[in-house]
């Protein structure tokens, strides 16, 4: 955004705080236009969907009410559902107080913060024990309540959805593969759990998931809910579903158009152009030509977003108060986010 012709700056603290001059410069912005105001990141999320009453409907990304994006974005909450719902999720157990600690699953587990985001708080176990004996720490340092999930063999899959009015609209499911593309696959019984979800919540919106297991072998589990805009997102647009654009057009109304599931690999763009530098014409899909062309007519976006990852991130704010202190936790460990 910072490298659009016109943008204005928003301190992390008026989205948290629900501040009142912030929306009615967001009214201001959006009056008598057909600009839609596209939250990213869970905290813009919230904010927009706490006040989507005070602005013009046609001028709002779809959101679900801000309680069930609450409830979703919360991972004992979202367990509860997922088990009311009967769907695959491993055995989980909610972690408040160090002197009363539940009875664990047995063997490897996982252990990750309620709220949190990039791998923040991430931890495996090889036993019970083995959390127990951290979790005094996890206390004393005021980040309880924990989560402590039963380890799920396999590997990670994201599936994610744009829905309205609690009817899966399109949906993709994908993988990193081992040379670090993303592979999007058909995988219908995953569309499956997530319009179970859409259809209970009555989702209005996009969602993305986390699942792990080993499709082939029938065990495909839900682990978590990401109920925002993904970082992956613009990748998935490549193969023909376009959450931002559809989620405008709902907004105003407008046809929505998304393409089949058609099994592709999307690569980064340096993998892409050293192929075709290479002849390896065939090796390259047309959702990875059409990724490297997008990164190229935009290099200082895509540039910044380099230099971002590089220099650690969100900052301080941006992340809140709580992330905040679970990033110097893990620093002690020698751990390090996602991003």
């Amino acid at each position: 955004m910072r490298n659009c012709t016109d943008h204005a700056s928003v301190a992390a603290s008026d989205i948290v705080s629900d501040s009142t001059e912030l929306l009615g410069r967001l009214r201001d912005r959006v009056a008598h236009t057909d600009t839609v105001i596209i939250p990213v990141g869970i905290q813009p999320t919230l904010f927009l969907a706490r006040n989507a009453a005070a602005l013009p409907p046609q001028n709002v990304f779809p959101l679900s009410p801000a309680a069930d994006l609450e409830e979703l974005n919360d991972k004992w909450r979202f367990f509860q559902l997922v088990q009311q719902l009967s769907l695959p999720t491993p055995a989980t157990v909610l972690i408040s107080s160090a002197d009363n600690v539940p009875e664990l699953p047995a063997g490897k587990l996982v252990l990750k913060p309620v709220h949190g985001e990039g791998s923040l708080g991430l931890r495996f176990a090889d036993s019970p024990a083995e959390v127990e004996s951290v979790i005094g720490r996890i206390d004393a340092a005021g980040l309880l309540p924990v989560l402590v999930q039963e380890y799920v063999p396999g590997f990670d899959l994201t599936l994610s959805v744009i829905a309205r009015d609690g009817s899966v609209l399109g949906g993709r499911v994908q993988q990193v593969a081992p040379d670090r593309s993303l592979e999007f696959v058909n995988l219908p019984s995953a569309i499956g759990m997530a319009e179970e979800i859409v259809s209970a919540k009555s989702v209005h919106g996009v969602l993305s998931f986390d699942m792990r297991g080993t499709p082939s072998e029938g065990g495909l589990y839900l682990t978590e809910c990401n109920p925002r805009l993904w970082a992956s997102c613009h990748k998935a647009a490549y193969t023909g579903m376009n959450v931002v654009d559809i989620g405008v057009g709902m907004a105003r109304r407008e046809p929505v158009m998304i393409e089949p599931v058609v099994p592709t690999s999307v690569l980064s763009p340096t993998s892409t152009v050293t192929r075709l530098l290479r002849g390896n014409f065939a090796s390259v899909s047309p959702a990875s030509r059409r990724f490297a062309h997008a990164e190229l007519d935009n290099w200082r976006s895509a540039l910044t977003s380099i230099v971002e990852k590089r220099l650690g991130g969100p900052s301080a704010v941006e992340r809140g108060e709580l992330l905040e202190r679970w990033v110097s936790f893990d620093d002690e460990d020698g751990l390090r986010p996602a991003w």
